[in-house]
């Protein structure tokens, strides 16, 4: 999973482009891939803007699910990620009685309980954790990551009934393909909202729908999404979890 997300260090520092600037879609060799994107980022609130934020703040709400139903845990976290140099994001909430606090440059990370160093801290699954909060953040503009390989696999229907395009993302290879997650993303064949992805993991499938949206500073965020265990070809076997964004704030 690091593998796959080294690129967000990046994905922050990028300067808004500007007419003497090549196209930021040329090095997408799927021109059908490229288009559909463009379409997708502009829907999402156009990647100008969203090149020009200084910061993010919002709150997530998650409760998982067992397989059989029961409720394994539920976390209520405050999201601040600022995109000055350097770069940080701060994940904060209560465990019990304890505050907590992770801090991380997308490089390493730490946590406090309490202001006070936790040394149980696990660095890959915390890094982890940190990484795919602010990937899954920020798609559409994400998929502009010159390590992403995209791929334009045509039109599909969802159990829905809706049709989508369906981008594949794929990271560059390296000597332990199964280290990388392979993406396929949905965007509404009509309006190119993103309504959902399909990502394979070293060890399971998980399917996302985002089920409701809100616009905030020209941008539609993800207001409410659910995750479910899938099998490799993409029935669902059981709710994983639900997510809850609210309190978007951005500084420009």
């Amino acid at each position: 999973m690091i593998l796959l997300m080294l690129g967000l260090i990046t994905w922050s520092c990028q300067p808004a482009a500007d007419k003497s600037e090549p196209d930021p879609l040329s090095h997408i060799q799927d021109a059908k891939a490229a288009r559909v994107l463009s379409k997708a980022m502009e829907r999402a609130g156009g990647l100008d803007q969203w090149q020009k934020k200084r910061s993010l703040q919002f709150r997530k709400s998650t409760v998982l699910y067992l397989e059989n139903g029961e409720v394994e845990s539920m976390a209520d976290q405050l999201h601040t990620y600022t995109f000055a140099d350097p770069s940080v994001v701060e994940i904060e909430w209560m465990e019990g009685p304890d505050k907590m606090k992770l801090t991380s440059d997308y490089i390493s990370v730490s946590r406090t309980r309490n202001s006070q160093p936790d040394s149980r801290l696990d660095p890959v699954s915390g890094l982890n954790s940190v990484l795919s909060s602010t990937y899954v953040i920020s798609i559409p503009f994400k998929l502009l990551d010159p390590g992403v390989e995209l791929k334009y696999l045509g039109l599909d229907t969802l159990e829905d009934h809706s049709v989508v395009h369906v981008l594949q993302a794929e990271h560059e290879p390296s000597d332990n393909p199964e280290e990388y997650d392979t993406w396929w993303h949905y965007f509404d064949h009509d309006t190119y909202r993103q309504v959902g992805y399909l990502v394979r993991h070293a060890d399971h499938f998980s399917l996302v729908k985002n089920l409701s949206f809100v616009m905030v500073d020209g941008f539609e965020m993800v207001k409410d999404r659910r995750s479910y265990r899938v099998d490799e070809h993409g029935n669902i076997d059981y709710l994983r979890a639900v997510y809850e964004y609210t309190n978007y704030h951005f500084t420009f």
